[in-house]
Order: C-alpha cells, then sequence, then structure tokens
C-alpha cells in the first residue's frame, strides 16, 4: 500500500515521501536532515529522489542522500547536476511500482516539471501550483506560468495536489480580497486555521477544489493599470489583450491626440453613453477618428447606469477565451 508523507523544512517548505512498508521515494529534498531522521526511526531505504526543479531549498538534501539510494534521481532536463535520469513532458518514469507521467511546467522556472500518477489521483508540482495560489514568476515569463496552470487545471477535479510550499493561509488571506462573494473561498477559508492546528497541514489540495478557490485557475484576468493616456498602453505585461475605456466626457478627439492607447487596443469601450442625450457629443466622430488610428479595434457603446453593451462586453470575453483555449 502506498502513503504518502509530508517532512518539513526549512520555515515553510515540504519534502514528500511515497511511501511503502519497506522504502521511501523523496519528492525535492531540499533538507536531508528530515528524511535521514525518518529513516531512521521507521529503518526504511529510498528508492529514488523526484526532482521537480533547481531552487536550493529543494535540492540541498540531494547530495547526502545520493549516497544512500537504491533507484535514480530524477528531474528536469537542463538542470540539476545530480539528476542521472532526465525527464521531460511525455516521458514516464515507475516508482515503488507507481507509474508517473511527466508534465512540463514552466513559469517559476524554465526548468520546472510536474509527476502526476493517473490511477491515485497524486499530483507532485513544486512550486507551480500552490493551493490558494500559485508560484513566483523567477526565469520563465507569464505567459508560460498561465499556460503551466491551464494544463494542471485539465486534469481530473479528483486529483490531489501535494506542492512545495505551506503557502494555503497568506494565499487565502489574498483571494477572500481578489473574490469576496467566492462562499467556497470563504468557507475554506475558515476552516484552514483548524487544518492546520489538528493535521499540521493544509495539504494535499485538490484540483477540484482549487478550481473553486484559487485565482490563479480564473479563466480570465483583468489587470487594471490606471494612468494617464500614454503611460499604460507602452508596456507589455503578459496580457493576451488589451481593451480601452474612453468615457464620452472626454471628446472625440482623444484617440487623435493620444493614439498610443488606441492603436495598441483590441477592444475599445465606449462609456457613460447614456449622457449621450444631454451632451455635444458627436459619437459617430470618434468612432471615426478610433477607425482612422485602429481599424482592427472592436468597439462597444456601454452604460452602467442602463447596463447597455455590457451583454456584449461579456460576450466578447467569452469568444476570446474560447479561442484562446482552442489554439
Amino acid at each position: 500500500m502506498i502513503n504518502i508523507k509530508p517532512l518539513k523544512a526549512y520555515t515553510d517548505n515540504y519534502i514528500w515521501l511515497l511511501e511503502t512498508n519497506e522504502e521511501v521515494s523523496v519528492v525535492d529534498p531540499g533538507d536531508a536532515k528530515p528524511v535521514l531522521d525518518y529513516l531512521s526511526k521507521t529503518n526504511k531505504n529510498i528508492r529514488d529522489i523526484f526532482i521537480t526543479h533547481h531552487h536550493f531549498d529543494h535540492t540541498a538534501g540531494v547530495p547526502e542522500l545520493e549516497k544512500i539510494i537504491s533507484g535514480s534521481i530524477y528531474g528536469p532536463k537542463n538542470s540539476y547536476e545530480l539528476i542521472n535520469e532526465k525527464v521531460t513532458q511525455g516521458d514516464t518514469l515507475s516508482s515503488l511500482g507507481i507509474k508517473f507521467d511527466i508534465i512540463a511546467v514552466p513559469g517559476h522556472t524554465l526548468d520546472h516539471i510536474a509527476f502526476y500518477n493517473e490511477e491515485n489521483n497524486i499530483l507532485f508540482c513544486g512550486d507551480t501550483l500552490f493551493a490558494g495560489g500559485c508560484g513566483r514568476v523567477f526565469e520563465g515569463t507569464f505567459d508560460q506560468m498561465f499556460e503551466s496552470l491551464n494544463k494542471l487545471k485539465q486534469l481530473p477535479d479528483s486529483t490531489q495536489i501535494y506542492c512545495g510550499h505551506e503557502y494555503t493561509k497568506s494565499n487565502l488571506l489574498f483571494s477572500v480580497e481578489v473574490e469576496p462573494k467566492n462562499n467556497d473561498l470563504i468557507m475554506r477559508n475558515t476552516e484552514i486555521d483548524n487544518l492546520l492546528t489538528e493535521h499540521g497541514s493544509s495539504l494535499p489540495s485538490s484540483i477540484g477544489l482549487e478550481k473553486k478557490t484559487n485565482p490563479d485557475l480564473l479563466d480570465v484576468l483583468f489587470v487594471e493599470n490606471v494612468g494617464n493616456f500614454v503611460c499604460p498602453a507602452e508596456f507589455e505585461i503578459g496580457e493576451h489583450f488589451k481593451v480601452a475605456l474612453l468615457s464620452i466626457t472626454e471628446g472625440e478627439d482623444k484617440p487623435l491626440k493620444y493614439p498610443i492607447m488606441f492603436r495598441e487596443a483590441d477592444l475599445i469601450l465606449i462609456t457613460k453613453v447614456d449622457l449621450l442625450p444631454h451632451l455635444n457629443f458627436d459619437i459617430n466622430e470618434l468612432k471615426s477618428n478610433i477607425a482612422s488610428t485602429n481599424p482592427k479595434a472592436d468597439v462597444i457603446e456601454i452604460s452602467s447606469i442602463t447596463k447597455s453593451g455590457f451583454d456584449l462586453w461579456q460576450d466578447w470575453i467569452s469568444k476570446k477565451i474560447l479561442k484562446f483555449k482552442n489554439n
């Protein structure tokens, strides 16, 4: 029978043990001591070591543990020097009789991989996906991280997530601010203290739970970049689409005066159109100026008072999400 046991390291790291009655395989041993102490206590041996990425707090225990393993050190290509079985997307391996598929999940680091066993719903994902959050982007790009999270999101909801750190409480506090009306998230946040007190760990989580409560697994994320008409549009931040808002109270000539914002936009929302009967404003002139600056941009008129145009805005978002996923 397979058991998965957490060992604590440093302040918040997890070292995961895949355990039978006689042996263990170790995931991301950032410190050898907790592993050696457990082996001494249980009189067990190490079969294999799994490495998700090269960061010190996930590999520092390998040199000492390497001396006593009977199997292999599995990890990503172009990564940690002591890895003797290099694996990548699409590869499989077997440890303690369990088959693992390798999933490439760059973003946190360029070499990052995850180990997935479908039969037992096991996912060792290192610092890519956390309970209530995701890893920081150190070496990769935000686009890579988005793609990696989307890969993991496609796994069955029953998949158990064994990640590299105990960040759940702080992640949930932030998540509640992002989604204050998410009842699943609110309930999870109220339960986290009891879970940590009773079990000493908030893990494992599951793909199903994260899809309900983890903002980093949302289908769409809005980044509001407030500033003057020039600065926000000049910088790439890893977004897939740019949307510009223009109130009719700002005048028909804004696309001509500040062309960068409108030239870079995929969609332009003309807001406060409920005020049109009360202003000396020519909306056709505005649309003509937009077209001369960016003929490819979509344009939608909306009003937060009458709610007109919001269905078109939502439909635009839905179609972009669908197109992005299909690509």
